[in-house]
């Protein structure tokens, strides 16, 4: 089984036969993914129609195909793998698509969107971006409430310092850094310090180590190795605990060698279980999410 907290699937024309694949999925006997809407990515003058149909064409996909099931209740998603199936989470990247309109996050609620980040890397209505400077907004504050009051993933990555405290200090429940590495490892604006990892472990949150080399080494070569070190970073700060994968899978233009996509997070499975035991590889694979999910 597996989690992987982030991938930008839901924009290719052919849904599941991109870096991540349904199939590949399917035969990792069950496993919850995250699929990530980012209108903010695109040029585009109406975000909130655009998220709206990309969303709704996803949805189409899903519905015909039972090796996959819309997660409408996250303590649902466990259950859901458990059956085989890749459980499909629904996720806003950026929440540009509400367009300063709180009724509009509650129409991507009814539509199933059960995870968001409030801004990618620039500025809008809610926060600031690593790309841009500036806090937390009041628009962004009222968003991050309805997020925790409806039982929806708060996901911080994205965010610049100061957003990323802000939010923190705002924050009453779980949050999350979808797709991030450690800073300390790789200077890049978009990867945490130790400060924010421990931080997003007192809310009882966890991060998903992000598969992008450049930001795993500051260049377009990486292997498994790379990858693990992230990890082993984070879980020497946390005994383990709230390590996970945000792969990124397509959304990424360089992957690591031997993780280039979905059926190879066998390889990773098998390097954690060299490295650390099956007992800390199934917790990374998928347990240290489930936990934080299930918090939520």
């Amino acid at each position: 089984m597996f989690v992987d907290l982030h991938c930008d699937t839901i924009f290719l024309p052919h849904q599941f036969e991109g870096q991540f694949s349904l199939e590949k999925a399917y035969n990792m006997d069950g496993g919850v993914q995250v699929f990530a809407c980012c209108t903010a990515m695109t040029d585009t003058t109406t975000p909130f129609e655009d998220a709206a149909a990309v969303i709704n064409r996803f949805k189409n996909a899903v519905a015909e195909d039972e090796r996959i099931e819309i997660v409408y209740n996250l303590k649902d998603a466990e259950k859901i793998a458990s059956l085989g199936k890749v459980a499909a989470i629904l996720h806003l990247e950026g929440c540009d698509c509400l367009e300063g309109k709180m009724t509009n996050m509650e129409f991507f609620y009814e539509l199933g969107v059960r995870s968001a980040s409030l801004t990618w890397n620039g500025k809008n209505e809610l926060a600031s971006g690593c790309g841009a400077s500036g806090g937390l907004k009041p628009f962004g504050k009222e968003v991050l409430s309805f997020l925790e009051r409806s039982h929806m993933i708060v996901d911080a990555a994205h965010l610049n310092d100061e957003s990323f405290w802000d939010v923190l200090k705002k924050a009453k429940g779980p949050v999350i850094s979808s797709h991030s590495c450690a800073r300390a490892l790789c200077n890049n604006e978009r990867n945490l310090t130790e400060d924010m990892f421990r931080a997003i472990m007192l809310t009882g949150g966890g991060v998903g180590i992000n598969f992008y080399t450049m930001f795993l080494n500051g260049t377009k070569t990486a292997n498994v190795t790379d990858v693990l070190r992230h990890m082993d970073y984070f879980i020497n700060l946390s005994a383990g605990k709230g390590v996970g994968i945000g792969s990124d899978f397509d959304g990424i233009e360089y992957a690591p060698d031997g993780l280039s996509g979905t059926g190879d997070l066998k390889n990773l499975e098998k390097a954690l279980e060299k490295e650390y035991g099956k007992t800390q590889s199934e917790m990374i694979m998928y347990k240290n999410m489930l936990d934080v999910i299930n918090k939520i």
